[in-house]
């Protein structure tokens, strides 16, 4: 890996030295003696960099587990106890051994195991494009609507929860503020008085269902459309849907897990109505083009019948 790296190629007197050594190593590890040690060592630590891996996977977003991943591998290099495992193993190799060369190594080692551990996610993983900044006004917008008429819904209902729901649905909003950021620009133009504004954790989590969403209308091109309980279980599911919901339910009087599921749902169903009708208005719009496009390139039957006889 060190040798065919071209970073090391580089004709400075460490990076010489690195390469020398490396060479050296590889010599020791291709001796019959040396197998055993070389095998016991890298179940070792494959095993340590696996434990970083597993350790990170918790029930926040992608971008968070990443980000605890990468700071325990950091910590992990720059022990003490990982520094002196290196140089206890490789104290029979005959010449002296540079910390970059192992730590290289070790590199190449757990990005490997990160590809391999993360395969399925990957493959598996839709490109969803990211909204615009007049699309985030719209999100900001709705948002703000749904709250307003999630409420006059519960209102209605008899529900033992349904005063709870409220205060906790009061808590994802703010008053009218008097500046505003980019995503509130487009609702405060067209507020007429009656609107309501979201916090930005409300936003945020309105940002990732949309974005769920997204990612789900690209299997409705294929066979197997799934239901709307499916589409909204999936939601609910999501890490950075169920991220983004514990933080902007961090401000609620009401610490019931059932009300605040319950009001979650409620929101995604509401939200995939909306979305649906949107997604339902466009795709009809797509039909009328193409079908426009399909009978302005066929010949009238006239004009058809008139050519065959010529």
């Amino acid at each position: 890996m060190v040798l065919e790296d071209d970073s090391f190629k580089i004709k400075t007197p460490a990076l010489i030295q690195t390469r020398q050594s490396a060479e050296k190593f590889l010599e020791w590890c291709l001796q019959v003696p040396s197998k055993g040690k070389v095998k016991l060592f890298g179940e070792k630590l494959t095993q340590d960099l696996q434990g970083v891996i597993r350790a990170s996977i918790k029930k926040k977003s992608h971008n968070c587990n990443k980000e605890i991943m990468w700071r325990q591998y950091y910590l992990l290099r720059t022990s003490e106890k990982f520094v002196t495992q290196w140089n206890d193993f490789l104290s029979d190799v005959n010449t002296p051994v540079q910390p970059v060369l192992f730590q290289h190594l070790t590199d190449v080692i757990f990005k490997t195991l990160v590809e391999d551990y993360f395969k399925i996610e990957y493959l598996e993983q839709e490109t969803v494009e990211v909204p615009t900044s007049d699309e985030n006004n719209v999100i900001r917008y709705i948002a703000g609507y749904l709250c307003r008429h999630l409420r006059k819904n519960l209102e209605r209902e008899n529900h033992e929860l349904k005063e709870e729901m409220i205060l906790c649905l009061m808590a994802l909003t703010k008053d009218k503020p008097e500046e505003v950021d980019e995503t509130e620009e487009w609702t405060k133009k067209v507020d007429r008085g009656g609107l309501w504004y979201v916090k930005e954790t409300t936003f945020q989590l309105f940002y990732a269902i949309e974005h769920q969403i997204r990612s789900i209308l690209k299997l409705l091109k294929t066979p197997s459309n799934p239901c709307k309980s499916e589409i909204i279980k999936r939601i609910l599911s999501d890490d950075d849907v169920q991220f983004y919901w514990e933080i902007a339910s961090a401000d609620f009087e009401i610490d019931d897990d059932e009300t605040k599921n319950l009001l979650l749902t409620k929101m995604v169903q509401l939200f995939l109505t909306v979305r649906g009708f949107s997604y339902a208005g466009v795709t009809m719009e797509k039909h009328k083009q193409l079908t426009k496009k399909s009978i302005q390139r066929s010949k009238s039957l006239r004009r058809d019948l008139h050519d065959k006889i010529e």
